[in-house]
């Protein structure tokens, strides 16, 4: 929203092939055309795509959760500078 342009963003993201199988594995689906489609879809309606409108922001901090997954030291020394 315009109303928080001048605030920085913090967002952390996650490889899509990732979060489609992690929702194949949360609903117990095979992997299949149709339940990659489904979770594709689940994954657009439940913020995949709000990255897309971010990238141009011009305070846009991201943080890959592979990259701190496992030590999060990296990620606070991020936020902090």
């Amino acid at each position: 929203s315009r109303h928080y342009a001048h605030l920085p963003i913090v967002a952390t993201t996650r490889h899509p092939y990732d979060c489609l199988a992690s929702i194949l594995q949360i609903q117990q689906q095979a992997i299949t055309p149709a339940s990659i489609r489904a979770a594709a879809a689940q994954f657009a309606a439940h913020g995949g795509t709000d990255f897309a409108h971010l990238r141009t922001h011009r305070r846009l901090l991201v943080l890959r959760y592979e990259n701190f997954v496992a030590d999060y030291a990296p990620a606070f020394d991020a936020i902090a500078r």
